[in-house]
């Protein structure tokens, strides 16, 4: 049948561009990431499944909510018997869609022959459909609209059927049914009932039936009401002015439409009883008092997203409605309408969010429109060049091959791209990245449709929506109860006010390689008296450019070290904080801007933030004020609270006269100026029962390397007001050395070797070839330095914690070969 129907070159056409649009439907369907209403589709369809009631699934707990939702349960229907013989999954979930994306295809294809008597625009109907990246959007998504759109044009169909009566042929099914003789006449009575009243009653039950499914799946069914609307008018106009007859069927069908709806809005309260009528008028009166005046100019660039350029879209929009009109008639523009009245009313009158959802019923009838206008279009074209069939067809695939926005399928926003890449919210690999990290009593802020991904995990919720929004004092009472807790939200999630500034100022916000800008995840910790911090210094990274590509790189000796260094943070200690101790860079060359940018990049990979501490190497080559630019440090010295602590930051790098050293003015030993001093006094003196840990560059102590002079000007009054707040612990670099001490107080100060270049004056067992040392910096009731340093081979790691017994600061025989005071002021520019 159907051959006779296709020639075999449509056939085969047809077969080519449904297997293309099918695959674009199937292909990766499960990759992303649920999000947005998919997450409501997910917990409808899986409660209807388990339980055979239309109430949410709580996945966190495998339970049933209390909370009820109909809207769209045809489709949800489909979705929950679709769990019935395949595992729930975002693939299995969105099937339902996709198969409803094929039946759309199909529709679209007969449709639009059915209209044009015209298999070539079917098939180029039939490509833009298939290929259609609006219709991609829903077809490969958990959301009732890739069921709507077909069903809502078979509707909008049967009541442009029904409205045009046509006269019955004497071969007519219905008037061999209906025939009776009268007085010697054949009588057809409802040909009769129907030139009375105009109306084709045959389609009256289909439009009803299809109408009803409709607004079952969506209550934007009800843009069929002002779109027959103006196709009376204008048809009743049309009519007026070309016969002048006034009273004309279409004008008279207005008013008649028009006391029905009076009749039932009078009627409405009673109405409301009877099954589908009541439920027909009570999606009517909804969908009016959503209608105001707005405008939602938007609307114009979604309905053009299918198009590599906005206005080659529009002009075939606007050529093939003018074509579509002017060679098909009142089906036409019935066609016409039925895709501008909806998007006019979206622009103008519907009282919602802006959204490409909204007019996607519009899709089908666009395809259909833009197809009739590709076709048309290519056939003038060719006639002006040539009659020859090859002509038209090149010109016809060069049209769509331009028109059709094939760059979107490599976007970010693309379909089938990694969900590394994908610019939409991944809402499964951050609440994995929760469930891999959250302590056991954590507690989650969260939408609680969103909890798909937290299946079975039990985890303690405070759930929020937009009729119970989280608030700052919600948040408060949370911390005082758990003693972690993180929220998972989109950007476009209403968090605002005193709630939003909480979470930023008390907050971390977790970035991870899957998150991105569209998903934030932030985690709170309570205070508990410890702190740990991965610790380097002096790295001194320099850049080698390769002598064949004559690009730059880290030379290994920074780079290979420092991605180990990384790693173990990030896998084994985890720490709170890292803390860069200074000379991250050589400053040896014009490159320095350079290697502390690449050097930072390998640092931010690490999970913990990373502060930096300003060394005398960095000034060597640029300014302090670039040095903020790289780190986003608003000031060379600052501090930050956490876990308790107060960790203070200290800018070292003044001359003896207080003057900022720089590339053009440098100074060796350490000293902090006199506006930092007073700061430092009043940060100290604010921190009230916090914690107080100091990292400073250059030692402010005298060590068996160098004497005080040497190291720190004025170091003694340093000291004495870190002692005097009863600061724990003082960390410093700078002199390639390991060394603790303290002067009797309650501050203990640490010296700790850098990664960079071996000290020869090393013992054997502590002395390494390749640069690579970092510390463990773990503080709790007592501080606890553990260093790593790479073994003499280059390969293997060793460790030890710093005591006085293996590091005294003026006494290193336990690392050191002999006291080498005299020998290093000899040979102090080469340490320095």
């Amino acid at each position: 049948m159907l051959k006779k129907i296709l020639s075999k070159k449509v056939l085969i056409v047809f077969l080519i561009l449904m297997t293309t649009g099918i695959f674009l439907r199937m292909n990766k369907l499960g990759a992303q990431s649920f999000f947005a209403d998919e997450f409501l589709g997910i917990n409808i369809a899986k409660g209807y499944s388990e339980t055979g009631e239309w109430k949410f699934w709580e996945f966190n707990t495998n339970t049933l909510s209390d909370e009820v939702y109909t809207r769209a349960n045809v489709y949800y229907w489909q979705v929950a018997k679709t769990f019935d013989f395949l595992p729930i999954s975002e693939e299995s979930a969105r099937l339902v869609s996709a198969l409803w994306g094929v039946i759309a295809m199909l529709t679209v294809f007969f449709m639009t022959f059915v209209i044009t008597r015209n298999w070539t625009i079917a098939l180029i109907a039939l490509f833009l459909s298939a290929v259609s990246i609006s219709e991609l959007i829903y077809d490969r998504k958990l959301r009732m609209y890739s069921m709507f759109a077909p069903v809502y044009l078979w509707f909008s169909y049967a009541v442009y059927n029904f409205l045009e009566y046509k006269k019955f042929t004497k071969k007519s099914f219905l008037r061999k049914l209906c025939k009776r003789k009268k007085e010697g006449a054949e009588v057809c009575v409802l040909e009769k009932i129907f030139q009375k009243t105009g109306f084709n009653w045959f389609w009256f039950f289909p439009a009803l039936f299809l109408g009803f499914l409709s607004l079952k799946v969506h209550d934007l069914t009800v843009n069929i009401m002002p779109t027959i609307l103006i196709y009376l008018l204008t048809m009743g106009v049309f009519i007026l002015f070309r016969k002048k007859k006034f009273k004309n069927r279409y004008l008279i069908s207005i008013a008649f439409f028009s006391l029905v709806s009076f009749i039932l809005v009078v009627l409405a309260s009673s109405l409301k009883t009877i099954p589908v009528v009541g439920y027909i008028i009570d999606k009517v009166i909804g969908g009016l008092a959503g209608v105001s005046w707005v405008f939602h100019w938007t609307y114009l660039q979604k309905i053009t997203l299918d198009y590599s350029y906005i206005l080659f879209g529009i002009f075939f929009i606007v050529i093939g409605s003018y074509l579509m009109i002017k060679k098909y008639g009142k089906i036409g523009l019935w066609t016409v309408l039925s895709f501008l009245v909806p998007l006019l009313m979206a622009i103008f009158s519907w009282r919602r969010n802006v959204g490409d959802q909204y007019i996607y019923l519009t899709q089908l009838f666009k395809v259909m429109i833009v197809a009739c206008g590709i076709y048309f279009f290519s056939k003038k074209i060719s006639s002006l060049l040539s009659q020859d069939k090859k002509v038209f067809l090149i010109t016809l695939l060069t049209v769509l091959l331009l028109l059709i926005n094939i760059p979107f399928f490599y976007s970010s926003e693309g379909f089938y791209q990694s969900p590394k890449s994908w610019e939409y919210t991944n809402y499964k690999e951050g609440f994995k990245y929760f469930l891999k990290n959250r302590s056991d009593d954590a507690l989650l802020i969260s939408r609680p449709l969103s909890n798909y991904y937290l299946n079975g995990s039990n985890v303690n919720i405070l759930a929020y929506n937009d009729d119970n929004e989280i608030t700052a004092t919600k948040i408060f009472q949370a911390q005082n109860k758990y003693n972690e807790i993180w929220i998972i939200f989109s950007k476009n999630t209403n968090i605002q006010g005193d709630a939003r500034r909480l979470i930023e100022k008390e907050f971390e916000l977790v970035e991870t390689q899957y998150t991105n800008q569209k998903l934030n995840i932030y985690v709170w910790k309570k205070k508990q008296g410890s702190i740990k911090i991965g610790f380097i210094t002096d790295a001194h990274c320099l850049a080698k450019q390769d002598k064949t590509t004559l690009k730059w790189n880290l030379k290994s000796s920074c780079e290979e070290p420092l991605s180990y260094f990384v790693n173990k943070m990030d896998n084994e200690f985890k720490p709170d904080i890292i803390v860069n101790g200074g000379d991250l860079v050589d400053g040896a060359d014009d490159n320095s801007i350079w290697d502390f940018q690449e050097a930072k990049k390998l640092l931010g990979k690490a999970v913990a933030p990373t502060y930096d501490v300003l060394g005398n190497h960095e000034v060597n080559k640029f300014s302090k004020e670039e040095w903020l630019k790289l780190t986003g440090n608003e000031r060379t010295y600052y501090k930050v609270d956490i876990n308790g602590f107060r960790v203070i930051f200290l800018d070292g790098n003044f001359t003896s006269t207080g003057r900022a050293t720089g590339p053009d003015k440098s100074a060796y030993p350490g000293k902090i100026n006199e506006e930092q001093f007073l700061w430092l006094q009043d940060t100290l003196e604010d921190a009230e029962d916090l914690r107080k840990i100091v990292f400073v560059h250059q030692p402010p102590i005298e060590t068996d390397y160098r004497e005080q002079s040497r190291l720190f000007i004025d170091a003694e009054e340093l000291r004495a007001l870190l002692s005097e707040y009863d600061v724990e612990v003082v960390v410093s670099g700078h002199i390639e050395r390991y060394c603790k001490m303290n002067f009797g107080t309650s501050t203990d100060y640490y010296v700790l070797q850098g990664f960079w270049k071996s000290n020869k004056n090393l013992k054997e067992e502590f002395r390494y070839k390749k640069g690579a040392v970092f510390s463990e910096i773990t503080i709790g009731k007592e501080a606890e330095v553990k260093t790593y340093y790479m073994d003499n081979n280059g390969i293997d790691y060793k460790s030890f914690v710093l005591n006085r017994d293996n590091a005294d600061c003026l006494d290193g025989s336990a690392v050191i070969t002999e006291k080498v005071r005299e020998y290093l002021e000899d040979d102090m520019e080469e340490l320095e």
